[in-house]
């Protein structure tokens, strides 16, 4: 007998090279994860569905590992989204208090003024999360409710995507017959797993660096105060290796994974590795040096980026505890040096945090971090940050849905209260 909806929870991870997948149940002493599974994408670009039928595949291929490990059905899930389609902006609402006393109700009015606001046709809200709260003339109220005053302001953050993009991913699923629970965003699930708390108080910036995009949050004083995507990831670098040293792309990434540098500082004169060639000929030998001379002009365009967006938010001076990497070009040698080098920040590369003892079952299956953001949306929604939209097929915490502002209730009394 399957278990209910409510004991389990599926995280789906849609990256542009693999979809991974974590199916987790409630327990007495917390969580313990039953399934895990993962198989090669073929119907992403840039972390956007192209090819609906490849997608539709790769997700029945990495649920049916899923269901034959944790001898579950699978019939709801979490996913995650990503592509340079998705936006995150800042606004703030006000509103009257009723009683002199703010209330859950007032709280719940004032992140709903605060969702009213203009979003260019075609996009659609899908996270709405609360960074601060001002209660007459006390700012930086992170828990208003029982406060004396006459007006409540709260600032939050808003993350939008194209609806096409949105309604791509749910169709992808529910042509395996599972309905998405909600999308999340792929930095915010990775944040779950691999950021500590006194990070997110201080001040840090997530990267998840993927193949196709690198995808950020900016966290401060234990909230989201920005999101961005930079259209760049792990394959750009591939790419450029297959060019440069004419090899094919399977070559290629095998060659940036066992050799890749990113600070070619580090590496020797006399190191060599040893090259495929295209069409059947003989291989060569190269210098590793021209391999990190490839490579190291694509990280540092990533980190770039990553600092412009940070700058351009003027956010710079509330990161203080740096960057944290994560992903699978994150672990690439020189990687740390060259993001400090251009950011003059500290920068470490992300590693699933010690969740023992909540966290059991075949937690050896998710040591790495390429499962971070699976694993993230299902303790996400095992610690009721996230919850199931029923009101428009899995939008998320935008203002959509008739729940929307329950469910921030929610998150609110999650995040700030317990």
């Amino acid at each position: 007998m399957a278990k209910k909806k409510s004991d389990m929870y599926v995280g789906i991870d849609l990256g542009t090279d693999w979809v991974r997948a974590v199916l987790a149940e409630e327990t007495p002493s917390g969580l313990d994860i039953v399934g895990v599974g993962k198989t090669r994408s073929s119907g992403l670009q840039k972390g956007t569905v192209i090819n609906i039928e490849s997608t539709v595949k790769d997700i029945g291929s990495v649920l049916e590992e899923v269901v034959l490990m944790g001898g579950r059905e699978v019939d709801e899930a979490y996913c995650n989204i990503s592509g340079s389609h998705v936006r995150g902006f800042n606004t703030d609402g006000v509103v009257t208090v009723r009683n002199a006393e703010v209330r859950q109700e007032d709280v719940d009015r004032v992140l709903r003024q605060a969702q009213t606001v203009r979003i260019p046709p075609g996009r659609e809200i899908f996270h709405v999360l609360p960074v601060q709260f001002a209660v007459d003339e006390n700012d930086g109220v992170k828990g208003p409710i029982g406060m004396a005053g006459v007006r409540l302001e709260a600032q939050v953050h808003v993350v939008t995507a194209a609806k096409s993009g949105m309604d791509n991913i749910r169709t992808c699923a529910s042509r395996q017959g599972v309905r998405i629970s909600n999308l999340v965003f792929s930095a915010l699930a990775a944040s779950e797993t691999c950021l500590h708390e006194d990070e997110k108080e201080l001040g840090v910036i997530l990267a998840d660096i993927g193949s196709g995009t690198t995808d950020i949050a900016v966290w401060y004083n234990g909230s989201v105060i920005q999101t961005a995507v930079i259209p760049l990831g792990g394959a750009s670098m591939t790419n450029d290796i297959a060019a440069g040293l004419r090899t094919p792309r399977k070559e290629a990434e095998r060659i940036k994974i066992d050799s890749g540098c990113a600070l070619g500082a580090l590496v020797e004169e006399d190191e060599t590795i040893e090259v495929p060639s295209v069409g059947g000929r003989e291989p060569t030998v190269r210098s590793r040096s021209l391999l990190s001379e490839i490579i190291e002009p694509k990280a540092e365009e990533i980190f770039t980026q990553i600092g412009e967006e940070i700058r351009r938010a003027g956010h710079e001076e509330f990161v203080s505890s740096g960057l944290v990497l994560t992903g699978g070009a994150s672990r690439m040698e020189g990687m740390v040096g060259l993001g400090e080098e251009i950011l003059g920040k500290p920068v470490r590369v992300g590693s699933l945090l010690d969740m023992e003892p909540a966290l059991g079952g075949v937690t050896s299956a998710v040591q790495d971090d390429t499962y971070a953001v699976a694993l993230g949306m299902v303790l996400m929604a095992h610690r009721g940050i996230i919850h199931p939209d029923n009101s428009n097929g899995g939008g998320g915490d935008g203002p959509s849905g008739s729940n929307s502002i329950g469910k921030l209730g929610r998150w609110f009394k999650k995040a700030f209260i317990s």
